[in-house]
């Protein structure tokens, strides 16, 4: 998710147990500084464009829990991942007089997609720009998922130091400035 800060970053979609990748994500995402992603569990197609300023989402990561054939913001979030920007002509009203008027929203950025698939449909629409984390929840992942719980509830879990290198990581990360990426061979 570092490569938020170039012009074209990696996209990352989970896949296969939903409870293992939702919990895999969320740890992901606990490293990344709070201003620097935004979480949803489902969004509308217009969320997007309804932003502070036009830069709100340039740098930033967009973790989504799931992304199915169903999921009406799906064409927006790949137009944005593909173009790096979205425009969009809507009409408001005027809070003061009530009057209806054209608006154009506009919004820029390199984001990094975070999300949990498991549709084929979804994945192929999002292949070219992703890369797929495919976790599947062995034996052998549970007993050692259960016995990290135990060890947490008992106390015999350090979490102030995870805590500590939790809040380092994020720091280094507000360090970070956008890049451009030249690769001379590549050309």
């Amino acid at each position: 998710l570092l490569s938020r800060h170039f012009d074209k970053p990696l996209h990352a979609l989970f896949q296969g147990s939903p409870q293992l990748s939702k919990m895999l994500m969320d740890v992901v995402g606990s490293c990344v500084p709070d201003e620097q992603i935004h979480s949803y569990t489902s969004m509308s197609t217009s969320t997007l464009y309804y932003t502070k300023n036009k830069d709100n989402w340039k740098n930033n990561v967009l973790y989504l829990t799931s992304i199915h054939r169903h999921f009406k913001g799906a064409n927006t979030v790949k137009e944005f991942i593909e173009n790096g920007i979205l425009k969009h002509a809507t009409t408001e009203s005027s809070y003061q007089t009530g009057h209806l008027y054209a608006s154009n929203k506009i919004v820029e950025g390199a984001i990094s997609l975070m999300a949990y698939c498991n549709d084929e449909v979804m994945n192929r629409k999002f292949f070219e720009e992703c890369f797929f984390i495919r976790v599947n929840e062995t034996e052998a992942n549970k007993s050692e998922m259960l016995e990290y719980l135990k060890k947490e509830c008992v106390g015999t879990i350090d979490t102030i130091k995870q805590r500590d290198a939790i809040r380092k990581l994020k720091n280094i990360q507000r360090l970070i400035k956008p890049m451009k990426v030249v690769i001379p061979f590549a050309m």
